[in-house]
């Protein structure tokens, strides 16, 4: 069976370790896809293949692989403390002050303090250099341990030739810097991971249950579906669910970003994680718990798209993979060419491809830990470069650009013996009435289009109940849904186009059809065994926040583009209040995909918002995909980003985060290579000293991840002054 696992992978040094691993993996027979991120210390396997086979390859490649655990929020909360390497950072540098100071009058005390600093906090830099030999590899511990060695052997030959043991404080300052930097760059790697960490950790340990008339306190791990629970006021919600008694209000930031309470009544649905904040207490049914809720689904696929790669690493991978076998010759042409053994020394510290492998996985890790927070849920990096690149933004309107609330404004029933529209409503009979309004209702089951909500519920309005239906009968296309009545009367609900196509005359229907749409109402049509019943107009209010999205989209140069399946005067109405002015209506699924298609065709980079099962293909065929937080299960499935609120403006601040993370990306790169462009011939011609070669190299490490880490710091638009006025 073919499933991903995520992987713990401990003893990486190096982006190059991640190549081996990776390389390593994809050899194991039943492995479709194995990314190995450096920044996350993890292997993201897709496929068949066993993990005690997975485990073996890794051990093999000279790495140690960690069973994957069953929850990514206990990943994240069980990650590695990073007190040993600050531990072993802290004694190396006491011996290396130790060796320095002594370095003119207890000549034997710097030797000793030497080789103990390079066999004590350094043990685990020659133990993975040794094992990645035994692996036939090389990565940046074999640089490191070649580079301290020579430089050990190298003072002890000085030392025995003319008592000069200042040569031992180079080998113990290189191990130094290189632990100090490693210490630093763990709790830079943390601190980066720390949005997502403080994501799992919203997840409640313990929950109030009613059971058998009594209230139990159980760990939120017990909790089963069905259960009522208790939320009092400061307690989060133990799993997703909906209230069945009482009404308060509640935190959802970890879903929205924003912190202000939102008032959730009897059948609202609660989502796990989030906090009651309105002092009232309520009781819930719960309907996922465990790794199925919201939260721990959330926080699984951020997890996975950290350890995805965006396109922008593959140029980092490729050259780290290459660049330790060019360390070595370079080292060896210093030697013999350069500034001789020191000179070889300095050129296998300097030249380390660390800060080249951590340019993009580092603020791609930080981007999408910040992009949860602020209600944007980031599936693949890839998505997060190209949304970033975006010059086009197709929206789909009912359930984007509005609400995915519509109700039912009007509706006129056809006289089924003249054939005619009823003229005045005091002509229509409540009982024809509810007799087609149940018919529609029931074969609407067949799809969760908001048009079908809004039927369902003026019938539940109206107090009647939906009719029998044959549920294998149910069928949905573009346009519109059709099944068979269990007293075998034939029922059609849809578009004009829709029912036409089906053979129905829809005439009779025509004037108030007109009416309704120069309204700016949706038209759906009922026809009962061929003939039409019903027209409805359905309307749909526009979302606040859609105008000010349209705004900020001008704002950065993306053009906005409205693309729906409904009729042009509703389009054009909705498209009118949000204030686009490209709208293009009456668009079936294949003709969204096909449009996206052209515009990439003309070099535009393109996305796509939408709500729907239609709204798939465009999703799967745009650069971008966004679905908001209401879409269909299919929607969310085609769309690596996904708007958790279901807030357009949320496309905005997503694509505002990528754009800051692609220039994050672009100076971390510069940098790296800048780096290594101007140390390596400075250390190849001895213009470099070994111990300053290490610090060199520690610190343009330290340098990526710090500009990684402004991320951290990112604030959209909409938090600012423009934001709130338009």
């Amino acid at each position: 069976m073919t499933r991903t696992r995520v992987i713990p992978v401990r003893g990486m040094t190096c982006s190059g370790c991640a190549a081996t691993v990776e390389r390593g993996l994809g050899k194991v027979p039943g492995v479709d896809r194995a990314e190995v991120s450096f920044a996350t210390r993890s292997a993201t396997v897709l496929g068949s293949a066993e993990e005690t086979a997975l485990l073996e390859a890794i051990r093999s490649s000279g790495y140690e692989g960690l069973p994957s655990l069953s929850s990514s929020i206990e990943a994240l909360l069980q990650e590695p403390d990073a007190r040993p390497a600050r531990s072993r950072a802290l004694l190396a540098a006491a011996l290396t002050i130790a060796a320095v100071a002594a370095t003119s009058s207890i000549p034997w005390l710097t030797a000793v303090s030497s080789f103990v600093t390079l066999a004590v906090p350094g043990r685990m830099i020659f133990v993975q250099a040794w094992r990645m030999a035994l692996a036939r590899h090389a990565a940046m511990d074999t640089l490191v341990a070649l580079g301290a060695g020579t430089a050990w052997i190298h003072a002890l030959w000085a030392w025995r030739q003319n008592s000069d043991a200042g040569g031992f404080a180079a080998p113990a300052m290189i191990v130094t810097f290189v632990l100090v930097g490693r210490a630093l760059e763990e709790s830079a790697r943390r601190r980066s991971a720390a949005a997502l960490r403080s994501l799992a950790a919203r997840a409640p340990r313990t929950a109030h249950v009613l059971r058998d008339g009594k209230t139990l306190v159980l760990d939120a791990d017990a909790v089963q579906v069905g259960d009522l629970c208790l939320i009092a006021d400061g307690e989060a919600v133990p799993a997703d669910g909906s209230i069945v008694e009482g009404s308060s209000g509640f935190d959802e930031s970890l879903l929205t970003g924003e912190s202000l309470p939102v008032w959730r009544r009897p059948g609202d649905v609660l989502v796990g994680g989030t906090t009651n904040a309105g002092g009232q207490l309520v009781t819930m049914r719960t309907s996922a718990v465990g790794g199925e809720t919201t939260l721990a689904q959330l926080v699984s696929l951020v997890s996975a798209a950290q350890s995805s790669k965006a396109p922008a690493q593959r140029l980092a991978d490729r050259v780290s993979g290459v660049f330790v076998p060019i360390v070595l010759g370079v080292a060896v042409a210093a030697w013999f060419f350069g500034g001789g053994a020191v000179a070889a020394v300095a050129v296998l510290v300097v030249a380390c491809p660390c800060a080249l492998g951590l340019a993009t996985p580092t603020a791609i890790q930080v981007a999408t830990g910040r992009a949860a927070q602020l209600g944007v849920l980031v599936r693949d990096a890839g998505a997060l470069e190209a949304a970033g690149k975006l010059s086009v933004l197709l929206l789909d309107k009912t359930g984007t650009l509005t609400t995915g609330r519509p109700v039912v404004e009007s509706l006129s029933l056809v006289d089924g013996n003249s054939g005619e529209l009823a003229a005045r409503p005091s002509e229509q009979t409540e009982a024809a009435i509810a007799d087609v309004l149940s018919a529609a209702a029931a074969v609407e089951a067949a799809t969760g289009h908001p048009l079908g909500i809004a039927i369902r519920g003026e019938l539940e309005r109206r107090g009647l109940l939906i009719a029998e239906v044959e549920r294998k009968s149910l069928s949905a296309a573009v346009g519109g849904v059709a099944g068979q009545l269990a007293d075998g009367r034939e029922v059609l609900v849809g578009s004009v186009a829709f029912l036409e196509g089906r053979g129905v005359d829809c005439a009779p229907g025509a004037v108030t059809a007109e009416t309704y749409a120069q309204r700016g109402w949706t038209l759906a049509l009922v026809a009962i065994d061929g003939s039409l019943a019903l027209v409805l107009g359905i309307g749909d209010q526009i979302r606040p926040t859609s105008t000010r999205a349209v705004r900020i989209l001008s704002q950065l140069g993306i053009r906005p583009v409205l693309s729906t399946g409904d009729h042009e005067a509703a389009a054009r109405a909705v498209g009118t209040l949000a204030g686009i002015t490209e709208i293009h209506s009456a668009e079936s699924a294949a003709g969204k995909a096909e449009r996206i298609e052209a515009l990439r065709d003309t070099g535009h980079v393109v996305g796509m918002v939408g709500d729907g099962t239609n709204d798939a293909p465009a999703l799967a065929a745009a650069d971008a995909g966004f679905a908001v937080g209401t879409a269909t299960d299919l929607a969310r499935a085609a769309a690596p980003l996904v708007l958790v609120s279901g807030d357009l403006a949320r496309a905005t601040v997503a694509i505002e985060l990528a754009r800051a993370t692609l220039k994050i990306i672009r100076q971390n790169l510069g940098l790296a290579f800048a780096y290594n462009l101007i140390a390596l011939p400075l250390a190849f011609f001895g213009q470099i000293s070994p111990p300053f070669a290490a610090a060199a190299m520690a610190s343009s490490s330290l340098l990526v991840v710090a500009n990684a880490l402004r991320l951290r710091s990112f604030r959209s638009r909409l938090e600012t002054a423009f934001g709130k006025e338009s």
